[in-house]
């Protein structure tokens, strides 16, 4: 009996425990479930911070795009899509743009507008060294055809502006006399600045951008708007209503009768010089 219970005794010792053994195996388990959540918390981490830098450049404020994107709401899209394009129809580059801080858009005819369209983006930025502080204004050009004369024209209107030779506001005229490179067959002279009523003002983060329209005219139109008695009325303005009532504005056309050859020309004249004076009293 005495050698039956020490055989068993020794086989009760050599026994591991139950218990202790069952808490190591629980213990590794719990250790190895917490590992691939570690990895989980990392993984949600990294995606954490790619959602939030994903996010900040959402928010980036790019305002040359914005101001694409709001002229297109207006104008249509940008053609070609994407471009800024520069005074001989390049494609400036990303860091020609920084550089200069300004490019042309230029948007096809469309259902109720079969002129083509040019329109600086970002002189509303540049500061005039007239006044020193941003000139607030894009100038809009309204052209017959596609063509590389408008890009030209805008880029001498642009130096202009930003050289203070001619405010930044409507009802005025620029000249070639003034140093501008405007020979372009009937638009030799000069060109008008006014509201261009299909955009209005554009509001954007940093204030509102008064989009002008330049329309171009001749040399002996030009001479017509100086020769009215400013007691009398303002000519720009008069000269404007002509071309209005004449059915030329607001469209640029180099390849257009000059309205004083025009048959109907002297009631034009006559017409558009009462309005502005009724408008005037």
């Amino acid at each position: 009996m005495s050698a039956i219970k020490s055989r068993s005794a020794i086989a009760k010792s050599k026994a591991p425990p139950v218990k202790s053994a069952v808490k190591r195996t629980v213990a590794k388990s719990k250790t190895k479930a917490a590992e691939p959540s570690k990895e989980k918390n990392a993984v949600a981490a990294r995606k954490g911070t790619a959602v939030s830098k994903k996010g900040a450049s959402k928010t980036s404020f790019d305002p040359h795009k914005l101001r694409e994107q709001k002229f297109a709401e207006v104008f249509g899209p940008v053609f070609p899509k994407g471009r800024a394009l520069g005074a001989e129809g390049e494609t400036l580059t990303p860091d020609q743009l920084a550089e200069r801080g300004w490019s042309i858009m230029q948007f096809a005819p469309k259902a109720g507008r079969l002129s083509w369209l040019y329109v600086t983006n970002g002189l509303s930025a540049l500061k005039s060294n007239a006044t020193g502080k941003p000139t607030r204004i894009e100038l809009v050009l309204h052209w017959r055809d596609r063509d590389l004369a408008p890009l030209r024209l805008l880029a001498e209107a642009v130096r202009a502006v930003v050289e203070g030779a001619v405010p930044a506001t409507p009802g005025h005229l620029l000249s070639s006399s003034e140093g501008l490179n405007l020979e372009i067959e009937l638009i030799r002279h000069c060109v008008t600045l006014d509201v261009d009523p299909l955009a209005g003002g554009i509001d954007l983060p940093g204030g509102t951008v008064t989009p002008l329209l330049l329309l171009g005219i001749s040399d002996a139109e030009h001479e017509l708007a100086l020769k009215v008695r400013p007691e009398l009325a303002d000519g720009r303005h008069v000269l404007m209503e002509a071309l209005r009532m004449g059915g030329i504005y607001p469209v640029s056309d180099p390849k257009r009768l000059c309205l004083t050859r025009r048959r109907d020309f002297h009631r034009l004249w006559e017409n558009a010089f009462r309005a502005v004076r009724e408008r005037k009293a």
